[in-house]
């Protein structure tokens, strides 16, 4: 899932994450974190699925069906991402391990969160669903990787102009850049529908729609 903060690289100026003698309080933050991620998520997905279909968007009613698979879906994430940066911090020479190891768990999950909305499913079946798609590689790896260099190519001049601008470049650069955000993923829905969904929601297998570019 994308938002406008995917395509920004704000400056830390030294700024280590994570809550140093509080591991409540940090977990209190990823639980709720990913509680309100869960929600939002939901309710926005849900109308980006809505909307493709051409139904009415339902906020509440996506809410309601889709929070609780969704907030499981970014806890995870977030117990991922702190796991890989302390196994850095210890040990730094693994940087070069963990980075790849990160991006090919971003590849198997990324259908994760959109395969919760278009097939109604529970966590634990859109991640199977989502394994089973990305691991024969074809149609989701070249979407994927044209996923990636599409948004490389937004970030690196979004994050130059605006935050070099300060907070108020940052803020701008966020609105600005939301309906990228929104194409980015109102394209991968639109993708997933077909390649996973083709009978418009029901489980299926894997059998590509979309060739990858050679």
């Amino acid at each position: 899932m994308t938002d406008a903060w995917s395509f920004l690289s704000l400056p830390t100026d030294g700024v280590r994450l994570g809550v140093a003698g509080a591991p409540a309080t940090a977990a209190a933050f990823t639980l709720g974190g990913a509680l309100l991620s869960g929600v939002l998520s939901a309710g926005y997905l849900g109308t980006v699925d809505r909307r493709w279909d051409r139904r009415t968007g339902e906020f509440l009613a996506d809410v309601r069906a889709h929070a609780v698979p969704l907030a499981g879906f970014h806890l995870l994430v977030a117990v991922g991402a702190f796991a890989a940066f302390a196994l850095v911090e210890a040990v730094p020479a693994l940087l070069l391990f963990v980075v790849p190891l990160l991006l090919l768990g971003a590849y198997l999950l990324y259908p994760a969160p959109y395969l919760v909305v278009t097939g109604d499913r529970g966590l634990v079946p859109a991640l199977r669903r989502a394994y089973a798609l990305t691991v024969p590689g074809g149609a989701p790896l070249s979407y994927f990787a044209r996923y990636v260099l599409a948004g490389a190519v937004v970030s690196v001049p979004a994050t130059l102009v605006f935050v070099n601008l300060g907070a108020l470049g940052a803020t701008l650069g966020v609105v600005a850049l939301a309906p990228v955000a929104l194409l980015f993923d109102a394209a991968t829905m639109g993708f997933l529908k077909e390649e996973a969904e083709p009978d418009g929601g029901a489980p299926t297998t894997y059998e590509p729609a979309i060739r990858p570019v050679d």
